[in-house]
């Protein structure tokens, strides 16, 4: 069962995908994140999650899955990304299907 302070994304996501959002903050809100799941249905991909920018600091996934592969991140004391920072997705190939799980914190 969901903890009612925690709210839900979903993205299914078909073909290459150029730092699509999951998730965005209310303002001057900071996400903090549960978990995220990936799970790539056709076609291998290059799946990079990231917060922010797309730097090797701010990533959470870069790597290339197999069709039926994918990833399950958690943090038992949640992620707190920056006020005001979006959680974005890019991918070469493929369709998959990410989520997760977050609350908002006060900047």
């Amino acid at each position: 069962m969901q903890d009612p302070d925690f709210m839900t994304f979903d993205a299914a996501l078909t073909g290459a995908q150029t730092a699509t959002v999951l998730c965005t903050p209310t303002s001057g809100r900071r996400l903090v994140l549960s978990w995220i799941l990936i799970k790539v249905l056709s076609a291998s991909a290059k799946v990079t999650v990231f917060r922010g920018a797309d730097e090797a600091n701010k990533r959470f996934v870069y790597h290339t899955f197999d069709v039926d592969g994918g990833v399950l991140l958690s943090w038992e004391s949640g992620f707190k990304m920056v006020k005001d920072e979006v959680l974005y997705v890019t991918t070469t190939a493929g369709n998959l299907e990410v989520s997760g799980s977050y609350n908002e914190a006060l900047g």
